[in-house]
């Protein structure tokens, strides 16, 4: 199709289409959709190039491996979870379930939330969003989710350091009795009251599903990244 040929169906000087070529001007967004519809193309090949065949590999392999990740995670659970609610009612060992709720099951939905994410955009052309406050809530959540782990963290080695100190005591006939003030702490007293005043707050809202939810949204925030790198992907879009 020549240059008069398509000026022709669009209606515009031959000159036009020319400034279109060479970037001189740019088409707004409803010449745009009548150019995709003369050339029986997609507007978005129009603007962003033809799909490229290996970055769509990547993202599917990024998805099975991820995928793979989140389905040997959430059977783990399922299978500790019995075992570890049985120590706890049975020994009165907490470490085991407090572990795998306040760690594994972040990690768990944080997953899920990333799976779907990428699942959406091999499947149904799901595109990152792109702008400053994208960048502002990515960021925010990074620190939220870091925050979290730095918080529960020294709980759960304080409490595992004296379920193990308690199994080396059972097993020596030396020993006769046992107490929590007979295992020495790791942690100085204030970052052990912080911990636990933090684990306490969020075990109260252990069966809320507002609580899941938002770690699963939290997984979405981090498949979609900040902003600044989404706007080079953009701008590098047409160059390919």
């Amino acid at each position: 199709m020549t240059q008069d040929d398509l000026a022709e169906k669009l209606f515009v000087s031959r000159q036009t289409v020319s400034n279109y070529e060479t970037g001189k001007s740019n088409p707004d967004i409803d010449m745009l959709l009548k150019i995709a519809e003369v050339l029986d193309a997609d507007v978005n090949v129009l603007i962003f190039g033809a799909p490229d065949p290996s970055g769509r590999s990547r993202d599917i392999r990024r998805l099975i491996t991820a995928g793979a990740f989140l389905t040997a995670a959430a059977v783990l659970y399922l299978r500790l979870v019995p075992w570890a609610r049985k120590l706890l009612m049975t020994v009165y060992i907490s470490s085991p379930f407090l572990c795998l709720r306040f760690l594994l099951l972040p990690v768990l939905l944080l997953l899920a939330g990333w799976v779907f994410m990428q699942f959406a955009k091999v499947f149904m052309k799901a595109r990152v969003l792109s702008g400053k406050w994208t960048a502002a809530v990515f960021y925010v959540t990074v620190f939220l989710v870091v925050l979290y782990f730095v918080s529960v963290l020294p709980f759960l080695i304080e409490d595992v350091h004296a379920a193990l100190c308690y199994l080396a005591a059972r097993r020596d006939p030396a020993i006769s009795s046992f107490s929590s003030a007979d295992v020495p702490h790791l942690f100085p007293e204030f970052i052990r009251n912080y911990s636990g005043l933090a684990v306490g707050r969020i075990y109260t809202l252990r069966s809320s599903f507002l609580l899941y939810i938002l770690w699963i949204v939290g997984g979405i925030i981090l498949w979609n990244g900040p902003a600044h790198r989404k706007k080079k992907e953009l701008h590098a879009g047409p160059e390919r």
